[in-house]
């Protein structure tokens, strides 16, 4: 997988070469950050789940727990059947984790 975040306007997920956009920000109490889809589909639906976390100083141990702790947080909207993608940056090294559940 190839993941690459446009942070400034938007962001922009690449998924075994295919563009992913997140579309919209997902309420408070789903488990997830973001809803990710096709931008250029006008009739958008939902494809995806993100969330992302970051740390700003810490080492790869700090990493594992907190992307441990973000898939467990992902469960929460597992009712939709879509992917969960949980991205942790840590700061300080620098170094990052993507996975997907």
């Amino acid at each position: 997988m190839i993941f690459t975040f446009h942070l400034k306007e938007n962001c922009i997920l690449k998924i075994g070469g295919v563009k992913t956009a997140v579309i919209q920000r997902s309420r408070k109490g789903t488990g997830f950050d973001y809803w990710l889809g096709d931008d250029a589909d006008m009739l958008f639906q939902n494809k995806a789940r993100l969330e992302i976390s970051g740390i700003r100083h810490g080492n790869q141990n700090s990493v594992k727990t907190r992307v441990r702790e973000k898939l467990k947080q992902t469960e929460i909207s597992d009712e939709t059947e879509l992917p969960a993608y949980v991205v942790v940056v840590e700061f300080g090294l620098p170094v990052a984790e993507v996975r997907q559940r």
